[in-house]
Parts: structure tokens; sequence; C-alpha cells
């Protein structure tokens, strides 16, 4: 990822010394730099000390900020009253991710919150494609497989979704097949697959890493339910797909065909939670 960084010094060196290797990371002093940096780079994230920025200059930080809307954005700033004030205008306008220096800013909580990013934008660009499904679905279904989409890991099968949504399963079934969605066992499947395509993406992530990250009992079964959902196998996944013909195919899955039903449901590899 590339990465915008507007960060003092003593925030900076550490900040740097952990995606070293892994992220690019572009130094920007002052919002017009930031701004600079937003439009000539292929910016992911903006990492930002809003006590840098000063109070004073917060809106036009927010402004700059609403001009790169597809960029993730992340506070990174020390304990001051300042701090916890400037925080809450960045929240307020949907910028909600916090690090604060000694309490949560290890490495592994730096690499974490940093990977996790990229699957929200997958996740962000897959949505719009299935929008005019999910209008034909009650608001409490279509919440919950925005939900299910955004985090896989937080809904386990499919009973687990149609409670999600507040529905019984039977209701829950119905409603997919009458908004030509996929079932429900397709549509948790391809949560999973997104979620893996951009771990596979990532370098330090093998098939195996992957696998046991996302749940699943064995190497063999995500295999087969990655190449159930895609086509491919997860070893050729994300070299063979770039994000946007994935994506595209993500959002063709998601769609119930003439002859899909649940019976055509297979055995789910996933650990835990063995049946749909």
């Amino acid at each position: 990822m590339d990465i915008a960084a507007y960060l003092p010094d003593q925030l900076l060196r550490p900040f740097r010394a952990v995606v070293r290797g892994v992220h690019a990371v572009h130094d920007v002093m002052g919002l017009s730099e930031l701004e600079g940096a937003l439009r000539f780079y292929p910016i992911d994230v903006a990492i930002i000390d809003p006590q840098l920025v000063g109070l004073d200059s917060l809106p036009a930080l927010v402004a700059v900020l609403a001009r790169h809307s597809s960029v993730h954005v992340i506070a990174y700033t020390t304990v001051s009253p300042d701090a916890v004030r400037a925080h809450g205008v960045l929240a307020a306008h949907g910028y909600r991710h916090l690090m604060l220096r000694g309490f949560d800013d290890s490495p592994e909580a730096i690499r974490t919150l940093l990977d996790a990013l990229p699957a929200d934008t997958l996740t962000e660009l897959l949505l719009p494609m299935i929008d005019e499904l999910l209008r034909k679905v009650p608001p409490s279904l279509a919440h919950a497989i925005e939900e299910l989409l955004r985090a896989p890991h937080t809904i386990t099968g499919v009973d687990e979704l149609a409670r999600t949504a507040v529905m019984s399963r039977r209701t829950f079934d119905r409603a997919l097949e009458r908004a030509g969605l996929a079932p429900g066992w397709m549509i948790v499947r391809v949560a999973r697959v997104v979620r893996a395509y951009h771990y596979l993406r990532t370098a330090r992530a093998s098939v195996r890493d992957v696998a046991s990250k996302l749940g699943y009992a064995t190497e063999r079964g995500f295999a087969n339910e990655v190449h159930i959902v895609s086509g491919f196998l997860p070893s050729s996944l994300a070299v063979q797909l770039e994000p946007h013909d994935f994506l595209l195919r993500m959002a063709a899955r998601l769609e119930r065909t003439v002859t899909m039903t649940d019976e055509d449901a297979p055995h789910d590899s996933h650990a835990g939670h063995r049946s749909a």
C-alpha cells in the first residue's frame, strides 16, 4: 500500500520501522503537501496526527479528506485533551480509526489495522455492484449482508446470517429468492473469498496462513471453497485476476441463477460450523 504520513518525527520514526519493506510511506508536512500526495500518488491510507494539524485547521483537513473519499484515514496521536477534541471532530465526519502512542500502536496492532483496510476497500467497491439486488430485500437483510461482507468472521454461517437479519430461516430463504440473490450458502462463501483474495495479494500470506486465518479446518477445504466460488485455486486466484475482474466475478456469483438452490450447497469446510 501507499501511505501518506502527516506525523511528527516521534510518531513517524516508529511507524516507518513497522511498515518498512511492506508499504510505501510518503512523508507530508502541511495540508497542501497532503493534498498533493493524495492527488498525484495512489494513496490508500492517510495517517495523520490531528494535533500536528492543529484544532483551528481541522475543518480544512476534513475538506481535503472529503475530496479524496476513497482514502482510508487513521488518526495517530498522543494522549491529551486536544487529541480528544480533535478525534471527536474527525469521528463526527466518519474518520473513526484511532491509534494512541504507547497504548495501541504495537507493531502487531499497526500491522493488523493496515492489513484490514484494503479488504474494506474491496467490499466498498463490491457493494455498489450489487446495490440493485440489495434494494429488493428488507433493510434488515440488506444490512446483515453488508455486515457479512465487511466482516465475514463475525457471521459464521447461513443460520447466523438469518438471525442477524432478524428473520426465520424460511423467510430469509424466500426473501433472497424473490430478490434474485444467490442462496445464503453462496453469499457466505463469497464474503469469505473476498477476504481471502485480499490476504492472498499480500506478500506475507501463504495459502496455508490464509486458510488458518479465515478459520478453515484444512487447507484443502479452503481451496475447494475458493474454487467453487471463483473458479480458481487459491495459489492462482490473486495472480490471475486483477481486483476489478475479481469483483465483477464475485458480483455475478451473488446473483441467483435458474438452477441455483440450497440443495446445491457443498459441505462447509469452515471450522466450527460444518453445515450451511
